[in-house]
C-alpha cells in the first residue's frame, strides 16, 4: 500500500468516480443523486486549497499505474472565525471494504495527518456517516468528538 498527495486532474477523477458512487451507495444521502461539482475541486486546486490523498496499490514505488483503493480530500484554509489558525476540513475519506480490515485505514489517517501538519495544519476536522460510525478509531487516535451534524430534505 502506498500513500501519496495528489493534484486534481481529469485522469484523477476518471480513476475517483468508480470509488465515488461505491462511497456514495454505501452512506445515507437524503435520496440525492451523486453530482460532483468538478468545477468547484478545480478552482479549490488552482486557489490552494484542495488536498487529495490517495491509497494504491501494486505498481513500483514510484509508478502512478497503480490501483486507487482509497482516497481522502480536504479543504485546507484559514477558518474565517479564527484566520489565525490554518485548518484542514475533510470532505471526503473512502477505502475499499477489502482495504479496510487490519490497520491501513489508521495508517492512511496518520500519514494524511502528518503530511498537513508538515504544512502548518493545525486542526484537522472529520465528517463520519451516522450509518457506519467508526469515530472509535479517531477516539483512539486522539481525536475529540466536536459536534453532531443533522440534515433534512425540504426540497
Amino acid at each position: 500500500m502506498r500513500f501519496a498527495l495528489e493534484p486534481y486532474s481529469e485522469e484523477l477523477v476518471r480513476e475517483m468516480r468508480p470509488l465515488w458512487e461505491e462511497h456514495h451507495d454505501e452512506i445515507p444521502q437524503l435520496d440525492m443523486p451523486l453530482d460532483p461539482d468538478l468545477e468547484t475541486y478545480d478552482l479549490m486546486q488552482k486557489s490552494g486549497t484542495l488536498r487529495i490523498f490517495t491509497a494504491r496499490l501494486g505498481g513500483a514505488a514510484d509508478a502512478w499505474d497503480s490501483m486507487l483503493v482509497g482516497y481522502q480530500i480536504f479543504f485546507v484554509m484559514n477558518h474565517p472565525h479564527r484566520r489565525y489558525s490554518l485548518e484542514a476540513t475533510q470532505d471526503i475519506l473512502y477505502l475499499e471494504p477489502e482495504v479496510r480490515k487490519g490497520i491501513v485505514g489508521v495508517k492512511f489517517i496518520r500519514w494524511c495527518d502528518e503530511q498537513l501538519k508538515a504544512e502548518g495544519v493545525k486542526t484537522i476536522f472529520h465528517q463520519i456517516s451516522a450509518k457506519n460510525d467508526f469515530g472509535k478509531i479517531f477516539t483512539r487516535m486522539g481525536y475529540e468528538l466536536m459536534d453532531l451534524t443533522y440534515a433534512r430534505r425540504v426540497a
